[in-house]
């Protein structure tokens, strides 16, 4: 429920965001706020997805930030796997792109895997598949 929640807020903000933001220009340097090792597989992710950034090892030479919430759901039990075929535990992730100079929010998104079969992998290439379809428009 509070994943759902959480969902909400960012979808809420993505959208307005998109009515009154300004946007993510191509070519623009960002820095993704360390996390657990989730900052190395979006980094990975935006990478092979051939997102138009440029990341950054230091905060202060960015245009953007990123900061992520990441939660990993408990491994599947025997009912889940038997009846459900279920291999995998979900992984969920939200995350947030902050202009460093007006600090403003001009992009947020949430992703919810289930069975996630690669992990905080998929999770990240999610993230960088939707994030593509914002950056320079």
């Amino acid at each position: 429920m509070k994943m759902l929640g959480v969902a909400f807020v960012f979808c809420l903000v993505t959208c307005l965001t998109q009515v009154f933001g300004e946007g993510i220009p191509a070519g623009a340097t960002m820095y993704i706020d360390p996390n657990a090792g989730f900052e190395t597989y979006l980094t990975a992710a935006i990478s092979k997805k051939k997102v138009n950034l440029v990341v950054v090892m230091d905060k202060t030479h960015a245009d953007f930030e990123v900061t992520s919430i990441l939660e990993h759901g408990k491994e599947p039990g025997f009912a889940q796997t038997w009846v459900l075929g279920k291999r995998q535990r979900n992984e969920d992730a939200s995350v947030s792109i902050i202009n460093t100079k007006t600090t403003a929010v001009v992009w947020a998104y949430s992703v919810h895997k289930y069975d996630a079969k690669n992990g905080e992998q998929s999770t990240a290439e999610a993230v960088a598949k939707h994030l593509k379809d914002v950056v320079g428009k």
